[in-house]
């Protein structure tokens, strides 16, 4: 009889633990950009050019949610605007701020040398305690890029 309890209780221990990770393993998140392209014009002058972020559906216990961190990084390695050219007004947030939708800012300084395209490349990143979440994103948006045209002046007889 004692061994039948003894292999009940490890069993039972077993089936907790898979539970368990079977639990963690189906934490899914939807959050991604809006768009994940988009084009901005720039100006002779200082612009402002909103970005939205959309979490469509959240399956992790809502009081885990402010554990989690969201940030977004211009990657510098595909972006081919200088940072000095623009700032990008994102403080880093929790899920349990972001709702369904989560708008942030660009600001571009105006454009002196005409004539020329850039690109902005931004990563979304969900961390948790400091380390990348092991939560399903559930989404293929989580990098947007921002084609930044030039302001292009007239020249001779462009114009016609």
């Amino acid at each position: 009889m004692h061994v039948n309890n003894l292999n009940m209780r490890s069993f039972s221990t077993l089936l907790l633990l898979v539970l368990a990770s079977t639990v963690s393993l189906a934490q899914t998140i939807q959050l991604s950009f809006k768009e994940s392209k988009d084009t901005v014009k720039r100006k002779n002058e200082d612009y402002i050019h909103a970005v939205t972020l959309v979490m469509d559906s959240v399956k992790i216990p809502k009081d885990s949610l402010p554990l989690y961190t969201v940030n977004i990084k211009a990657d510098m390695s595909k972006s081919t605007l200088p940072a000095s050219e623009y700032s990008l007004n994102f403080n880093t947030t929790t899920l349990d701020k972001i709702g369904k939708e989560y708008t942030f800012y660009i600001s571009f300084k105006k454009d002196t040398i005409p004539d020329r395209d850039r690109k902005i490349a931004l990563n979304l990143e969900l961390s948790k305690n400091g380390k990348p979440a092991a939560v399903n994103m559930a989404t293929n948006n989580l990098n947007r890029e921002i084609v930044v045209e030039g302001y292009k002046t007239l020249n001779r007889y462009n114009y016609l």
